[in-house]
């Protein structure tokens, strides 16, 4: 499945994108799509985002991400997941000069599902020091 992901990504990375040409006739955009690629080389985690941008500052994002690892101090003591989330949220971002960027306020519903396998051995937790899991 990782494989299949790498792939998609490296077909979209060579799709045809479209540059500014330096004409003042830019149309507002309406759509974004976007993701987090530093999060999949870190922890493993694959997400897309969609945002769907509105009037006064205001858009609907819908995110969702694939073997999920969120909640987790370290990745690198998982085994697999298979872990998924879904995310809708709707954005109302602050910055007056300039549409659609700067701080915002994210009210969101978010579903998580799956499961998460971590491999056995010690950790260390600061409130009972050494643990070995079973």
């Amino acid at each position: 499945m990782k494989k299949v992901l790498v792939v998609l990504i490296i077909i979209f990375s060579f799709s045809d994108g479209q540059a500014q040409d330096g004409s003042t006739n830019v149309e507002p955009r309406q759509n974004e799509l976007s993701s987090n690629l530093f999060d999949l080389v870190v922890a493993g985690s694959f997400n897309v985002n969609y945002e769907r941008l509105f009037v006064n500052n205001q858009s609907f994002a819908i995110s969702a991400t694939f073997f999920e690892t969120y909640g987790y101090f370290d990745a690198g003591y998982l085994e697999k997941s298979e872990a998924f989330s879904l995310k809708a949220s709707y954005l109302i971002y602050f910055k007056k000069e300039k549409d659609h960027a700067g701080f915002f306020f994210n009210p969101l519903l978010k579903l998580r599902t799956g499961k998460v396998y971590v491999d056995d051995g010690y950790f260390y937790d600061d409130f009972l020091g050494d643990v070995q899991s079973s």
